[in-house]
């Protein structure tokens, strides 16, 4: 939207009439193209002047606006549709009384009516305005008069002003003045209000009592009259540049004269009375009394002057205005050196830095600071310093530089870095004893501890910090640890022996000794406690075994029957256990003397105990003694055996000071021995008459015992005889080194071997065979001896070798019948004769290869030969028939099975030939024929061969169809292994051919 002021417009029109009734000349035409330039640069340049007043209009801040005399908006700035709360769209044509209140619009009509009417323009004229989502606003608007170039009245301009925020504030102010004005009555401070000539409009009772005149008086006074001669021409200057700015000025200090001619210094803060249209009406001051404070600032100079910290002064450039001696001391300057040089000469660029970035923000924020600085003195020497400073207003308020004072504190560094090192010393010293150390808040909390304690409560430094004692102790402990604590916090005596519990992170007990003591602040305040902790777990448990041990001691004696006793050499008086006043028979009323104790001793063991004690003492001199005696129990006179163990002590002179010891109950012991004594007679009687041989030999099998039966398998005419011509069995016994050495590891594996078959040696280097069982056992001093039964069994090994000669010819005699079987069915189909030796080679071959016996192999070998035997009950038309068979020949030829069954069952072959042939068609899972039996239910050998027809058959030519191959039939086994054919037999076919590259026989 274009602008063209009336002015504007009306040179224009001028400019183009005059052209117009210019009188025609000669030159027209010259003329009439100089106007037309003319009004051609007037357009531009009034283009240009609208482009700039449009920029001007945009980037004010207050709004302005043109409207019709209907008052709807016709023209605006940016600014107005921020005020107004509207899009431009939205603000044209929009008029007055769609964004105020009909009162408010009734207002603005008058005002408008009375510019209209006048021609007069309005300033400062106040109303709400509704923004479009209904906020209010306060506006302060100027309505000036638009007209046309021919000085029509075509409507209104202005200039718009949002004056919420002064409006809030205005009406608060008024009401805070009529709530204050009462209170001003009775403030300390000095009240008072002035006119723009600075005559008091208003004082309170303070101001009169501190200038010295009644209230009524000082009403009228010029307030400037007040202050001396230095103070007058400022005061009217200040109060000018308030009324003129409207800005509050704060802390002016001046010296009023009161009315008993003294001087008073006062500090005042004023702002600007207006009226409600805005007018300045005069000044609010409030005054505080600063005359004491002025005496206490000439005491302060006096001070800084003197004192031994640094004092210094700078201006708002950091220029050094006023130092004290001490500061220019302290940097090795004179006071004349160092006035008017930058605070920044005396430290280093890092320094000078921070410092500048200090006294920036002090002047910012008018907040003091304290600081550490280095600086530099003139010699070139540093030294640390912690600096305070401040901000130095004038009379004004204004700032004017900078004051501070500065603290020597290179010793204190140097204390601290000793500190820190101290620190570290006595940290590297917590962090490497085993003890845990702790400081605990009142609460429990643990706010400091070392690595110890982190591994005895077993969490780590993050997880322990803050931790209560709550979370890491039961119930009872939590309790106990209160007691104790509240304890020491009420005595302030600390405890050195606390013993409690605490649960780990990881689920376990510990057991805790600690100390607790109080833990105060600088001031003496008792801020927490502190202690040594101890895991005392191994401790615990160790005091555990001990209680466990000595329970377990008196309880062995008593199972042992071994008492306890000790003598007093000089007194003959003895005490003991309660184990061994039972053995003795003894109660406590007992006299335990010399006397009691011969009175106990078997009278006939008396002499003889008195003998050996002599000889150990007196005579020896022993420390250990070991006697076995017989005793008469007192109570019941029962004989006993004893058997007494002691310990002596001897003085320098030679004398026994003490005796201690035990005594033992082995009645039952010399039982046990006489029993043994006559068991081991009657074993050695049973060994020496044994028929077998039996035989006792160390672990290295250098020597052997014996007994006669043994002795007599191997050629020798006795026990000892072996004894003294065996000096080695291993050489002279044993026929295969190798073998026996097999046996030791068994032995030495398994612990004993049963029923082991091996040759040995007789004495005249003949060979016997013998069966051995032989067990490992360990003897009474530890070791491994080797105990056997020998049976000579070369009598049965030549019958066994008599038998299997028997059953090779009968194995010969069965192979040639067997294959004159088979020549048979050769005879009448040679497809079925090739095919049996074929499956025959197979079948022996897998059973090869899954490692079954000789035995078992034979008989695979020769089922096979014979397998489909059952054959030569079917016609042979039917087994060389060229095409398939019909379902009736197919039934005939499933005959053959049972037909070979029928042939085979009543021969004594040594091996299931005939259950073989009946089984060869039969599956693993029922499907078979012709019993339809099932895996469990056939023998291995049978699977076997099962399997190999099946690979024959389909990998060799039929009378009905070629070969199909060896591919084939092995995917035909692959496929159902485990289904229909055994897995075992199965995989070892396929490995014989994967593996093995078996070929079929032709």
């Amino acid at each position: 939207m274009k602008l063209k002021t009336p002015s504007e417009k009306k040179i224009l029109k001028k400019t183009v009439s005059t052209r117009k009734k210019s009188k025609p000349t000669e030159k027209k035409s010259v003329n009439d193209s100089k106007a037309r330039d003319e009004i051609k640069n007037l357009k531009a340049a009034l283009h240009d002047r609208e482009e700039n007043l449009q920029t001007i209009l945009n980037n004010i801040e207050d709004g302005y606006y043109e409207s019709n005399l209907a008052g709807s908006i016709t023209f605006f700035n940016n600014s107005l549709c921020r005020i107004a709360g509207r899009t431009k769209k939205e603000i044209v044509g929009l008029n007055y009384r769609q964004y105020v209140s009909e009162k408010t619009a009734k207002e603005m009509y008058d005002v408008y009516n009375k510019v209209y009417t006048t021609g007069r323009g309005i300033k400062n004229f106040v109303y709400e305005l509704y923004t479009k989502k209904g906020e209010s606003k306060f506006i302060e608007t100027s309505i000036t008069l638009r007209k046309d170039h021919k000085e029509n009245k075509i409507g209104f301009q202005g200039i718009v002003r949002d004056i919420t925020d002064r409006k809030i504030a205005e009406d608060a102010m008024q009401k805070r003045d009529e709530r204050c004005r009462t209170i001003l009555e009775d403030i300390e401070d000095e009240y008072f209000e002035l006119d723009l000539t600075g005559n008091f409009t208003f004082v309170n009772d303070s101001l009169a009592r501190y200038l010295g005149y009644p209230k009524a008086k000082l009403i009228g006074m010029s307030f400037p009259k007040f202050c001396d001669k230095a103070f007058n021409h400022k005061m009217k200057e200040l109060f000018k540049e308030v009324s003129k700015k409207g800005t509050p000025f704060k802390n002016v200090e001046v010296s009023l004269i009161a009315n008993d001619g003294s001087v008073r210094y006062t500090k005042i803060s004023g702002t600007l009375m207006q009226s409600g249209d805005g007018k300045p009406t005069g000044f609010r001051v409030i005054s505080k009394d600063v005359t004491e404070r002025k005496k206490e600032d000439e005491r302060y100079r006096i001070l800084m002057e003197n004192i031994e910290e640094g004092y210094f002064e700078l201006d708002l450039k950091g220029n050094i205005t006023f130092v004290n001696d001490a500061h220019s001391i302290k940097l090795g300057y004179t006071r004349e050196e160092i006035i008017g040089m930058s605070f920044q000469r005396y430290m280093t660029a890092s320094m000078a830095k921070m410092a500048r970035e200090i006294y920036v923000n002090i002047y910012k924020t008018g907040q003091p600071a304290r600081y550490e600085i280095e600086y530099i003195k003139k010699n070139g020497a540093k030294h640390d310093c912690e600096v305070s400073a401040s901000i130095i207003n004038d009379a004004r308020g204004n700032p004017v530089g900078f004051r501070g004072i500065s603290l020597d504190i290179s010793g204190r560094k140097q204390m601290e870095a000793d500190l820190r090192e101290r620190d570290e010393k006595y940290k590297t010293i917590l962090d490497s004893i085993d003890n845990g150390y702790y400081e605990v808040d009142m609460a429990g909390n643990l706010t400091f501890f070392n690595d110890s304690l982190c591994r005895i409560w077993g969490y780590s430094r993050e997880e322990l910090m803050g931790m209560n004692n709550r979370h890491y102790t039961d119930e009872e402990n939590a309790k106990k640890l209160y007691e104790t604590f509240n304890k020491v916090y009420r005595t302030e005596i600390p405890t050195k022996a606390l013993d409690w519990q605490i649960r780990r992170k990881d689920g376990s007990t510990a057991f805790i000794e600690a100390s607790v003591a109080i833990r105060k602040d600088s001031t003496g305040n008792k801020i927490g406690f502190k202690g040594i902790v101890r895991d005392i777990t191994e401790r615990k448990y160790a005091e555990q075994q001990l209680r466990q041990n000595q329970f377990f001691l008196i309880k062995s004696q008593e199972v042992a029957q071994i008492g306890s006793y000790q003598v007093d050499s000089k007194t003959g008086h003895w005490i003991s256990s309660s184990t061994l006043d039972k053995i003795l028979g003894i109660d406590e009323n007992y006299q335990k003397t010399a006397q009691g104790w011969y009175n106990i001793i078997h009278p006939d063991e008396r002499k003889d105990i008195k003998r050996f004690m002599y000889e150990t003492i007196k005579i020896h001199r022993h420390h250990n003694f070991d006697k076995e005696f017989r005793i008469v129990r007192q109570n019941d006179r029962q004989e006993r055996w004893v058997n007494a163990r002691g310990e002596l002590t001897y003085d320098p002179n030679g004398n026994t000071t003490n005796m201690i010891g035990t005594i033992q109950d082995i009645t039952e012991h010399k039982r046990m021995e006489d029993e043994i004594l006559e068991s081991e007679r009657r074993y050695r009687s049973i060994i020496e008459n044994a028929q077998e041989g039996i035989f006792q030999a160390s672990t290295d099998t250098k020597r052997i015992s014996v007994n006669n039966a043994f002795a007599h398998i191997l050629g020798y005419n006795s026990p000892q005889d072996v004894y003294n011509c065996i000096s080695d069995v291993t050489k002279q016994v044993v026929v295969d080194t190798n073998e026996f050495q097999k046996v030791r590891e068994i032995l030495r594996r398994d612990g004993s071997i049963k029923s082991y078959e091996t040759q040995l040696y007789r004495k005249d280097k003949s060979l016997i065979w013998v069966s051995m069982s032989i067990t490992a056992i360990q003897d009474s001093r530890g070791g491994v001896v080797y105990h056997g039964i020998v049976e000579d069994i070369t009598p049965k090994k030549k019958l066994e070798e008599q038998r299997q000669a028997s059953l090779q010819s009968l194995r010969k005699s069965l192979g040639a019948t067997i294959n004159a079987m088979s020549a048979t069915v050769e005879a009448r189909d040679p497809y079925t004769a090739g095919h049996q030796r074929r499956v025959s080679d197979l079948a022996r071959s897998i059973a090869t290869v899954m490692k079954l016996s000789r035995d078992q192999i034979d008989c695979i070998r020769l089922a096979g030969m014979i397998h489909d035997l059952g054959k030569i009950s079917v016609p042979s038309e039917i087994l060389t028939k060229p095409t398939r068979l019909s379902n009736l020949e197919f039934e005939l030829i499933r005959t053959h099975s049972e037909a070979g069954y029928s042939i085979l069952k009543d021969i004594d072959f040594p091996w299931p030939i005939a259950r073989i042939v009946l089984e060869h068609h039969e599956r693993i899972d029922g499907s078979g024929y012709p019993n339809k039996l099932k895996a469990d239910e056939l023998l291995l050998e049978s699977k076997i061969i099962s399997i190999a027809d099946v690979v024959e058959a389909i990998s060799s030519n039929r009378p009905y169809r070629p070969a199909v191959g060896i591919n084939a039939a092995l995917e035909e086994i692959e496929k159902n292994k485990g289904i229909l054919y055994d897995r075992a037999a199965a995989e070892a076919c396929l490995k014989l051919f994967r593996e093995k590259h078996y070929k079929m026989p032709d």
